[in-house]
This record gives structure tokens, sequence and C-alpha cells, in this order.
């Protein structure tokens, strides 16, 4: 039998064919694995230990030996030093555990990892160290373990102490009392006009919506004060100023302000309106309307008579003890005074007017050139005004009765000479009787006279002014560079030019029609319009009065409207009186006089300006 072959053919081992990609697959593997980029382990995000900000010291640390440890309950209390800008270790210098070392690092970076840190113990060693150490150690670690305590240690003065507190320097009493006394214009409105101004504001308030129509004046009157520092004696006693404001709900204070009693002194006025403007106003579901009330803090018990803080003549005291107000003083209440006392003559039968008539004059008195003097040549606080004598005169020229004072000076001493002059002057026979207006100046000059302050500094110097000068009043000014022509008509163009640029505050770049009706439907009665307007109509627009050398409209209240002057014309605004029943001021550029501005206040509440530039002083015109 033939032997078997065993030459079969084996099965086929699929799965070697597998091994070289496998083997491929796992070394690719291993090569992504090991070149994927990896965060980095919690303990090398830890920073190390700043030994400037941790107050951590860096020491030599002798090899570790037996010695005695300080027991827990004995350790010690550092003290830190105010003053130390570094900070210091942690109150209570005891031996940390590794655990507690490690809560006060992650504490400082925000992980919580101490107990995965097998070198936090290590790392942290130094941040708290036992209070006692042995004593090899100790020199080493004088300067860091043991802070001295500085609490009780005397006080050392500071090198560059602060500057002490600057006290502005007060204004002289004298010079206050002054401009204060420039401001007096006495109690121009009655209680019953009081009454009627609140009447009229308030219903004009309630006109605005349905949130202002319940709208009642509550009193206000928890307010400052206004200061009077000086506390000498004022010609009267101002009394409280009464203001309506309006006060949104939000507590912000309306604009439309309405002064219905006045301190009687313009100076407290502008100091009462700025209170107003300034204080808190409570909130509130609906506006409110406030009838604000506002002292001025002065005793007229308490009191120093001016002659008493300023080194000046009695006989100017005197003058000032004799300033009776402004009543009687302008031009319109002289015109009406006139009329008044026409009518009563053509009533009594003693001669016959018209009405008409009664306006003019009838008659006119030549070579009556006679003025109250005044020579002490130091500036009244007002100026006196020109007196106005109704004299009735006889046939045989003696004067029917006592003159009758149509218009005052201000100073009833000034009244009392005036008189006097008219009864001493010799009048002339005429055919029938005759009615006769006498004005009587007085001679008083605001340009070349001395400020009361400055004159009462110069102690041992003359308190009279040189009677035998022949120099003009004019001459006076031009020798000191004041009122000098060219100065003036460049402060005059370039103001007016500031004047047209300001929008805020002018309106007379607006139509002339318009400023014209703005004009004239809050001119003020007592104030005489001729005084300051020449024409006002909506074709010319507003030309001022013979005399004047310009007039503007500002839209600001008339309180405001000196101080504006000033910014624009670039001058100083100095009150010297009034004309015509409207505050006059002096403009000086660098103390020099140059100009002068009448300030017409109209409108509501005085909301409106309306200023005059002249040249030269009206009142001496």
């Amino acid at each position: 039998m033939p032997p078997q072959s065993f030459d079969q053919k084996k099965p086929t081992q699929y799965w070697k064919w597998f091994l070289p990609p496998m083997l491929l697959l796992s070394l690719g593997l291993h090569g992504l694995v090991l070149f994927t980029p990896v965060a980095p382990s919690e303990d090398d995000l830890v920073p190390p230990p700043d030994p400037e900000e941790d107050g951590i010291a860096i020491t030599k640390i002798d090899p570790p030996r037996a010695r005695a440890t300080t027991p827990q309950s004995n350790t010690g209390t550092v003290k830190t030093a105010p003053s130390n800008p570094s900070p210091t270790p942690s109150p209570t210098a005891t031996a940390a555990t590794p655990q507690s070392q490690a809560n006060q690092q992650s504490s400082r970076t925000g992980s919580n990892s101490s107990d995965r840190r097998p070198n936090s113990s290590r790392s942290n060693s130094n941040s708290a160290r036992p209070a006692t150490t042995d004593t090899g150690s100790q020199p080493a670690n004088a300067s860091q373990g043991d802070v001295p305590d500085l609490s009780a240690a005397p006080t050392v003065n500071v090198p560059n102490p602060p500057a002490p507190a600057v006290t502005p320097p007060t204004s002289d009493p004298f010079e206050e009392y002054i401009e204060v006394f420039k401001s007096f214009r006495g109690q121009t409105a009655t209680e019953e006009e009081i009454t009627t101004l609140k009447g009229t504001w308030l219903s004009g308030v309630t006109e605005r919506g349905a949130a202002y129509a319940n709208l009642e004046i509550q009193p206000l009157k928890n307010l400052e004060t206004v200061p009077y520092e000086a506390k000498i004696c004022l010609p009267e006693a101002p009394t409280s100023a009464q203001v309506l404001v309006l006060v949104e709900a939000d507590g912000n204070l309306d604009s439309d302000r309405q002064l219905v009693r006045t301190t009687g002194y313009r100076s407290f006025n502008r100091a009462v309106q700025e209170l107003v403007q300034q204080h808190d106003y409570p909130e509130a579901e609906t506006p409110q309307a406030f009838l604000v009330e506002i002292e001025v803090d002065y005793d007229e018990s308490n009191c120093q008579p001016p002659q008493d803080v300023a080194n000046l003549p009695d006989e100017y005291f005197a003058i000032l003890d004799d300033y009776i107000g402004p009543e009687l003083t302008t031009i319109a209440e002289a015109n009406m005074a006139k009329t008044e006392w026409f009518m009563s003559l053509s009533e009594s039968g003693e001669i016959e007017f018209s009405e008409a008539e009664a306006l003019e004059e009838t008659a006119t008195l030549e070579g009556f050139d006679a003025e109250v003097e005044y020579a002490l040549g130091i500036c009244l606080p007002i100026a006196p005004q020109e007196a106005w004598w109704g004299v009735l005169v006889n046939p045989d020229g003696t004067v029917n009765g006592e003159p009758n004072l149509l218009r005052s000076t201000g100073y009833g001493g000034f009244d009392d000479r005036s008189q006097e002059l008219v009864r001493a002057f010799d009048f002339p026979e005429v055919d029938t009787p005759q009615a006769y207006v006498i004005e009587v100046p007085v001679g008083y000059n605001s340009v070349n006279c001395e400020q009361p302050a400055q004159k009462a500094a110069e102690a041992g110097e003359s308190t009279t002014s040189n009677p035998d000068s022949t120099d003009s009043p004019e001459q006076a000014a031009q020798s000191s560079g004041a009122f000098d022509p060219t100065k003036q008509a460049q402060l005059a163009t370039t103001g007016r030019q500031n004047v047209d640029r300001d929008a805020l505050v002018s309106l007379n770049s607006d139509d002339p029609g318009l400023v014209t009706t703005i004009v004239d439907s809050g001119w003020p009665d007592e104030v005489d319009k001729g005084c300051f307007l020449s024409e006002h109509d909506p074709e010319t627009g507003l030309v001022p009065a013979d005399g004047a050398e310009d007039v503007v409209v500002l839209s600001q209240n008339a309180d405001r409207a000196p101080a504006t002057i000033g910014n624009l014309y670039g001058v100083t605004p100095n009150e010297v009186g009034e004309y015509c029943s409207a505050p006059l001021y002096e403009l000086q550029e660098n103390g020099t006089p140059q100009l002068f501005a009448s300030v017409v206040g109209f409108g509501t509440g005085n909301s409106s300006a309306l200023v005059v530039i002249w040249f030269s002083d009206p009142r001496q015109a």
C-alpha cells in the first residue's frame, strides 16, 4: 500500500494580515498622545511666594536637631507696626500644620488643592514660623521675627505739615455799610399790592395745565438768613423778603419766581434770590407753590452808629442821618405831584388851569440859578436829586403861602436848604398871580468826589475838598485818565458786539417789532420812559434818549444785569445812585471810570432788563 501523503494545503490564517496595520495604528496613537498639549498641574499653577508681597524672609536654617518645642498654648502674639509698608505675618505666630499652611496658600490663589500638593508644607514653611526658635538661630531671625511696638512711641513731627487754612480777607465794615446804603429803596409795595401780586402769579401758574390746577401757596420759612457783617446802623431796618416760587414734582425750582415783598435794599434782594435758588426743595407727587420768607441778619437795637466806625466829618454823618428815602425823588412822581398841585390851585379859585395846561409849566422863571452847596467832596451813598418847588406868586412879587415840595432831593437837610433859597428869591412883579415850578440843584458831583471808605482810611488828612480849585469836573476827570473819549468809544463798540453775539442774554438781534412789544408790555409805571428812550416803534426799534450812547435789552433778571454788562463790556459796575427811578452804575476799567449805565427792569418780576449806556453822568445834564 503506498504511503499516504501528508502534503496537504494548510488553511489560510487571515488574522496575520491585520498585524501590520494594527502595529502602525498603535504607533500613530502613541505619537498622537505624546504630542498632544496638556495643562500644567495645579502645583505648577501656584506662583511662588513673593517676599515683598507676603512678608516672607528667606533665612538660613540650621540642621535639624533635638530641641525643646514650645507648647501650643504658650505661643506669643506678634504686634505689627502701622507704618510698615510691607504686609506682616499672621497675628499669632504659631507652628502651623501642613494642612493649615496649604489652606492659607489656597486662599491667596483661589485654589483649594492643599491636600493634593505634597510640597505645600515645604513651600510655605517660612510664611508662619514658630514664635520660639533655637538659641543659635535667634540672631539671624531677630530682625524678622520680633516687630517693635510703635504704639507707645513719642509723636514725631511731620516734616511737611499741611498748610494752615487761609482765612479770606474780610471786607471793610464801613465799605460794606456804604454799599448796602447805596442799594436802599425802601418798601415800594403796600400789603394790598402784595396780595394782588400773589393772586396774579398764582393765576398764571395754575393755567399751565392739569398738574398745576389745584396749586395752593404754602409758607416756607426755615431758610438761611442774609448776612450783614458790618453791623452798622442802616437808614432803615431791612424787612423780611417774600418770594413766590414754583417747585416741580422732582424738586427742581421753576424759573417763574416773583419777589412780592422786598427787604428794602437791592443788595439784600439779590442775596435773597441766590438763597432761594440754592435751597434744596423736597420732592412731591405734584408741583408745589411756596411763599419763601427770608430775613436779614440785622438787629436795629444792637447796631453801631457809622460815626463810631469811620473817621469822617460830623457834617457828613449828619447828611446821612437826614436821608429820607427815594420817595418823591423820581421825575415821574414829580410830574404827578406837579399836576396835582396845579389842579388844587384851580379848584381853590386862586388861579385857573385846565388839566392839559397843568401838564406843562405855565410860567418860566428867569434869573434863578441858586443851588444847595455841598463842599465836603466826599461821595454820598445815594446822589441827591434836583429839588422841585411849586410856588404861587402874587402880582406884587410876594409868595402866596408856603412853597410846595414837588420833588425831593432824598435828603431832608438839602430839601430845607433849597426851600430857603426859594423863599429868599426876589420874584418879579406881574399883572396876575403866577405859578412857578422852581428847580433847585445840589452842588454835588458824583464823578469828582472821593469814596468815603478811602477818605476814612486817610487818617490825618483834610476831610474837606479844596473850594478854591478852578478845575471843572470834566478837566479833573480827564487829568486822571477817566472818561477818555477814545477809550469810551472802544468800550462801547466792543461791548455792543459782545452783546449781539451772546444769544443767551441778548434780544437785540431779534425783530425790532418784537423787542418794542416786549418793552412796552412790561415797562414799570414808576419809571419815566422818556428818560431812556426817544423812539420805540416796530419800524425803527429802540432809539436811546438824547445824551445816551446806546441801548440794549437783556433777557435776564435786572438784578443780574450789572454783572452781565461788566463781563460783556470788560468793566466793573459800581452803583452810584439813581436816574429817573432806575439804578445808575459807573463802569470802571481797571479802577478808572469810563462809562455810565442805567438798568431798568421790566416784565414779570423784572425778568428782563433795558440797559442804557452813557458817556457822561445823565444826572449832570
